[in-house]
């Protein structure tokens, strides 16, 4: 598996224009997709809110993957609630549908993003929440990770990459990454969680925030350099944890068993 470059040995401003080509069709990607009329009714009416996201992920994915809005199962039956974004490898995992429901087993399911108008903190506690749901589920039967490894330890098993994307915030534009950070830990503090389950929130036009690792990058001049951070994190996370994964065992998802089936004779 390909290891991810120090920082000092990753591309500069100074690699020449080349080297720069691949950066520069992201931010006209990004570019492209805040100037959409979907994005900009999304932006102010909130209706539909999840789909120029989800547009924008099938965009820049792989062709195995797919966005979905969806509900994780597992073999036990225990559930997520609904995600406004899941991605998951289409060709290793079929989804199926109940009603208006996506759903996908657990063993699937890889990024999740919720997607919210105006961030404040009432949302930020149903993330929480949704995000407990998923650690509550066993893929594979075995509890699932929803935070990194501490001191750069392995993944014993499955991780989500549970992340926020908001239109707006309700907190004031100066010093918002600061603002945002303390609102977050503050929940996180208040409801007990050892640590930050969400991995990466990213508000239009203000920039991106790690909770985990106290890090935030600002968009500048509206130009979607943090949008692509967030994108290309996702992203990322999408590839090296797919490829971890063993196939899924369909099979236990039935209800059919063993005692079921009887040898024929003649």
């Amino acid at each position: 598996m390909a290891k991810r470059l120090p920082r000092r040995r990753r591309m500069n401003a100074d690699d020449g224009p080349l080297a720069s080509q691949f950066e520069s069709a992201l931010l006209k990607v990004m570019a492209d997709f805040k100037g959409t009329s979907e994005f900009r009714h999304a932006q102010t009416k909130g209706n539909e809110r999840e789909v120029p996201i989800r547009n924008l992920f099938q965009r820049v994915l792989p062709e195995p993957y797919k966005a979905v809005g969806a509900e994780i199962f597992d073999v036990k039956g225990r559930r997520s609630c609904q995600h406004d974004v899941v991605i998951f490898n289409s060709h290793k995992n079929p989804t199926f549908v109940s009603g208006k429901s996506t759903i996908l087993p657990a063993e699937a399911a890889l990024v999740i993003v919720e997607v919210k108008s105006k961030l404040n903190s009432t949302e930020v506690k149903k993330c929480f929440k949704a995000a407990r749901t998923l650690k509550e589920l066993h893929p594979f039967g075995k509890p699932a990770c929803n935070s990194p490894p501490a001191n750069g330890g392995k993944n014993e098993g499955v991780r989500y990459f549970y992340t926020l994307f908001a239109y707006d915030s309700d907190l004031r534009k100066s010093n918002w990454m600061n603002s945002e950070y303390e609102r977050i830990d503050k929940i996180r503090l208040e409801e007990k969680i050892d640590t930050f389950p969400i991995d990466r929130l990213y508000v239009a036009d203000r920039g991106i925030i790690m909770p985990a690792q106290a890090r935030g990058c600002e968009e500048s001049d509206y130009s979607g350099e943090a949008l692509m951070e967030f994108l290309i994190h996702s992203v990322n996370f999408c590839l090296r944890e797919d490829s971890r994964r063993p196939p899924v065992e369909y099979v236990n998802y039935t209800r059919s068993g063993s005692n079921k089936w009887k040898n024929l004779k003649y």
